[in-house]
């Protein structure tokens, strides 16, 4: 998954927003997940990197690193996590 929206503003306002200010970022790149079959998955974001597993029950999904648990939802190829200004919106 690639970040679409990250805090209410779309990947193209924030891309905008960087080049504006003259920063060299590809920011539907700076943020993946990635979900693996087996329970695991891997979020990148610019250079780090965390790895932690997921549960998904129906159209909630809940992912955990070091005992730290952000729940979301998965709808078709959106996967959502968090809300308000921390909402980040990820698209197959």
């Amino acid at each position: 998954y690639k970040l679409s929206s990250l805090g209410g503003q779309s990947v193209a306002d924030l891309q905008k927003t960087y080049d504006d200010m003259g920063i060299d970022i590809n920011v539907a790149d700076m943020i993946t997940i990635e979900l693996k079959s087996d329970g695991t998955f891997t979020m990148k974001a610019d250079s780090e990197t965390e790895s932690g597993t997921y549960e998904v029950d129906g159209e909630n999904i809940s992912l955990t690193v070091d005992g730290d648990t952000e729940k979301g939802t998965i709808k078709g190829d959106t996967l959502t996590i968090g809300s308000g200004s921390d909402e980040m919106v990820f698209k197959k």
